[in-house]
């Protein structure tokens, strides 16, 4: 399938720009969307792919930019492994809010299976969106200390009260905040 010469016409525009820096927006169960986006701009012109630099996500945004940086090639995987959950939520009697069903566990064990055992090329080019709980700030987070804290980021940023760990459960702390 090829790009409509319409859209090709804009992306030719590329040519002027040297670096490009892509983010992805919090979008839930649609992060389907961003995996499809992502693949399908990656793949379309390797000019495009060569000139990005950075990727930023918040929420699902921040799993397709960590998959894009860090496993590319798992990316049909990941998209294959969202719709599977996707449906798990759904055949729930209550989706994600079903008592014993905690969207982080099911996220851990994901962003466990996908993300390769040495993440320093994260370091500079991944960029995560997260919420400190107190201040209520956004915080972008582009480096880290190890592929433990690189998760717990992804987690945090995906953190969603009640649908992640139940009414009862402690949302993320990164850095003691």
């Amino acid at each position: 399938m090829r790009i409509s010469s319409r859209i090709s016409s804009k992306i030719k525009g590329f040519n002027d720009v040297s670096k490009i820096a892509l983010s992805f927006s919090g979008s839930g169960f649609l992060g389907a969307y961003n995996f499809g986006a992502a693949k399908r701009l990656m793949q379309e012109d390797t000019k495009i792919a060569k000139k990005v630099d950075r990727f930023a996500g918040a929420s699902a945004g921040s799993l397709v930019a960590a998959i894009l940086v860090l496993a590319p090639e798992k990316i049909d995987a990941s998209v294959e492994t969202l719709y599977a959950m996707a449906d798990e939520v759904n055949s729930k009697p209550f989706g994600a809010m079903t008592p014993g069903y905690y969207l982080n566990e099911e996220l851990v064990k994901i962003v466990d299976d996908f993300l390769p055992k040495d993440v320093s090329r994260a370091e500079g080019t991944l960029h995560v969106s997260v919420t400190k709980l107190k201040t209520w700030e956004n915080l972008i987070i582009s480096r880290f200390d190890s592929r433990e804290h690189l998760i717990k980021c992804l987690l945090a940023s995906c953190y969603i009260p009640m649908y992640s760990m139940g009414y009862r459960g402690l949302p993320p702390i990164i850095n003691d905040e």
